[in-house]
């Protein structure tokens, strides 16, 4: 349940004026509540999903597990056309069979609450488009669904730089570009809106200090928090443990592993 705090500190929101100086920060967080700190008119607030909304319950198709399998790719010389051809279509079939748990109990709660604040909210992840949908049904599971106060509905193309993302039910999946912040900027430009604040939530630095620039660039206030929460889940990974799981995995599923043409992911 979600303490009554949160739905307190979200009524007695208070307009701040467009006069205040800009302002961008970036803090360290263990818990998704810190985000009601900094909460005002007209902010936008922005998930990341992978360690910061939910994960897998083992080690086998998480985050860690997938930067895991790039190093080690890496090291053996593989280059990335290669590790993409050997690596994805692994991981989006564990994908199609794992679901996500979320990292606190009351993540779902609580980004329900925005919603019901009439406060805009979206996701913004590099998964790929082959796993879009699946994407949603995991984040449905979990009783979370981005569509309901995003600022844009319809489904459209994310153009970043020379890559096609998708915009899809309050989602934005970078399809593997590493710039959210282009992505964001662009989704911007195709909704035709400008928050005068955004706050986003992401356990990985980089995309922070990445929408930090374009925020800046365009005018915006923000926000980043970063989400230590999993840091200790992804330090203690256990390789030995994810090799044993893959291998009841290629047993009982490896039959849904499909080649696709991943030149554009």
């Amino acid at each position: 349940m979600v303490k009554k705090i949160y739905i307190a500190s979200m009524l007695a929101l208070i307009a701040v004026s467009a006069n205040n100086t800009l302002q961008a920060r970036i803090i360290e967080t263990d818990t998704i509540n810190e985000i009601l700190h900094h909460l005002d008119a007209d902010t936008i607030v922005i998930f990341d999903i992978d360690n910061t909304i939910g994960a897998p319950e083992k080690e086998l198709g998480s985050d860690e597990w997938f930067s895991h399998s790039m190093q080690k790719h890496l090291q053996q010389g593989d280059d990335m056309p290669t590790i993409k051809k050997q690596l994805l279509p692994l991981f989006f079939a564990l994908q199609h069979t794992l679901l996500l748990q979320p990292i606190e109990s009351e993540t779902p709660a609580f980004i329900e609450q925005l919603q019901k604040n009439n406060i805009p909210t979206i996701a913004l992840t590099v998964r790929s488009l082959p796993i879009a949908n699946r994407t949603i049904e995991q984040l449905a599971h979990m009783a979370i669904n981005f569509s309901k106060t995003a600022p844009h509905q319809p489904t459209c193309t994310i153009k970043i730089d020379d890559h096609n993302g998708i915009y899809k039910h309050g989602i934005i999946f970078c399809n593997g570009h590493h710039s959210k912040g282009k992505a964001l900027r662009h989704f911007f430009a195709q909704a035709n809106y400008y928050p005068r604040k955004i706050i986003f939530i992401d356990d990985k630095l980089k995309y922070l200090t990445d929408v930090e620039q374009v925020a800046t660039e365009l005018g915006i206030e923000f926000i980043g928090l970063r989400y230590n929460r999993c840091d200790h889940k992804v330090a203690a990974f256990n390789n030995a443990a994810a090799e044993e799981q893959l291998t009841h995995f290629l047993q009982h599923h490896g039959h849904t592993i499909t080649s696709l043409d991943y030149a554009a992911i």
